[in-house]
């Protein structure tokens, strides 16, 4: 009896040992590869300039839009907003890029578009350079990027982890 006891005390301690470890090298990778960009730093900025530009009027019209790295429709269940997926199948997800580059196309009276979670290489948008689509369509406007958000692996939810996002 004592000797199954003692067993079973080494096992949960087994248990135990191995689930600190498991979730301290979380903390730790987290720790190691989070993004510090440099107060002064400008290597993740990108600029596309355009010739010829316009003469402004007296009145800027902007747009500021976050495009939710274009996975965020109406038919997304989001699993940070309390629903259950990670991110939208890909049809779904080809149709809301395609509503957002046609929303922008449409706006042609806009002088500055200001847009967020636009995505380069992330999972959640197929490692789609949204960027560069975005820039496709809008071929008459300077362009910049600024990462904000760039991490190797968000490991959650547990059983279907987002994983890389790469986005400005």
């Amino acid at each position: 009896m004592k000797k199954g006891i003692k067993i079973a005390f080494t096992l949960l301690k087994l248990v135990l040992v191995l689930a600190v470890l498991f979730f301290g090298g979380i903390i730790l990778y987290g720790t190691i590869t989070e993004y510090k960009p440099k107060p002064e730093s400008h290597e993740a900025i990108s600029v596309n300039e355009v010739p010829g530009s316009q003469t402004p009027s007296d009145t800027i019209r902007l747009l500021n839009w976050n495009i939710g790295f274009g996975g965020l429709g109406a038919e997304m269940d989001f699993f940070y907003d309390g629903g259950k997926s990670v991110r939208a199948p890909r049809t779904v997800w080809d149709k809301d890029m395609n509503g957002i580059l046609q929303t922008l196309t449409q706006s042609s009276n806009i002088d500055f578009y200001l847009l967020q979670e636009v995505d380069v290489a992330s999972k959640r948008s197929y490692f789609v350079n949204q960027f560069d689509s975005i820039g496709d369509y809008l071929q008459r406007y300077a362009s910049a990027f600024a990462v904000n958000y760039n991490v190797q692996h968000v490991p959650l939810p547990f059983t279907r982890p987002l994983g890389k996002v790469y986005s400005g």
